[in-house]
C-alpha cells in the first residue's frame, strides 16, 4: 500500500498543518501515523528510538 496522507481534515486541518500545530511527536500516534503517512514520513530522523525527534515515552 503507498504511503499517502488522507485527505480528511483533522480538527480543519490539513495534515502538514496538524503536525506544524501538533508538532511531529504526533506521529507516534497511530491514527496520525497512519491517517498522515507522507507527512509523518517526511517527519522522521532517521534516529532508532526517536523517529520523530522526540522519545516516545514522553507522549504517553
Amino acid at each position: 500500500m503507498e504511503c499517502v496522507d488522507s485527505s480528511e481534515l483533522i480538527e480543519g486541518q490539513t495534515c502538514e498543518q496538524a503536525i506544524a500545530t501538533y508538532g511531529p511527536r504526533v506521529c507516534y500516534n497511530t491514527f496520525f501515523e497512519s491517517h498522515c503517512c507522507a507527512t509523518c514520513t517526511a517527519q522522521q530522523t532517521g534516529i532508532p528510538g526517536n523517529s520523530f525527534g522526540s522519545s516516545p515515552s514522553l507522549n504517553k
